[in-house]
């Protein structure tokens, strides 16, 4: 499994994304449950936690997190006053959406958690097929690749031992 900048253990964004997202209901219809599900310790986020810390042997498991901050070009300070934790720049205001701390799971067994020199809005996008991150997400996919076959012989093996119990 390969999770991608999650923020397991909550975002310091969410209270500003709330606030943008209440402009955007001005003009289009919102809904922002899934933005508070991820605020720091939101029972939500926490009972998905345990439940995934209790299966989570069962799994290779990626954490990729973000190196770089997230700016927000043209945010006006009094906005960005609205509950964003962010670092100021003279032209805009910048912070991890998901730093380490937060993309990876306490308690989860055999898991790596891994940096990607990118900030939160570029995780997923490679300038190309040589692109340093895009080389690391392939690297864990073909190790993962690799060690399927004998993961799935293995659950195999056990399903039919223990088949009719």
């Amino acid at each position: 499994m390969i999770l991608l900048g999650t923020p397991h253990q909550g975002s310091d964004a969410v209270d500003f994304a709330i606030q943008l997202l209440r402009i955007k209901s001005l003009y289009s219809h919102t809904n922002d449950q899934v933005l508070r599900n991820l605020r720091r310790d939101s029972p939500e986020l926490q009972a998905q936690l345990s439940n995934f810390a209790s299966i989570s042997s069962r799994f290779d498991t990626k954490f990729f997190y973000e190196a770089y901050e997230t700016k927000v070009v043209g945010v006006q300070t009094r906005v960005c006053d609205l509950h964003w934790p962010a670092r100021r720049t003279a032209d805009n205001t910048a912070l991890k959406v998901v730093p380490k701390s937060s993309a990876s799971l306490p308690g989860a067994v055999g898991v790596e958690v891994i940096a990607l020199h990118k900030d939160h809005i570029g995780m997923a996008k490679f300038a190309s097929a040589d692109d340093d991150d895009f080389l690391t997400i392939c690297r864990c996919l073909n190790e993962m690749v690799r060690k399927s076959s004998a993961k799935i012989a293995e659950r195999w093996r056990y399903h039919k031992k223990h088949e009719g119990l």
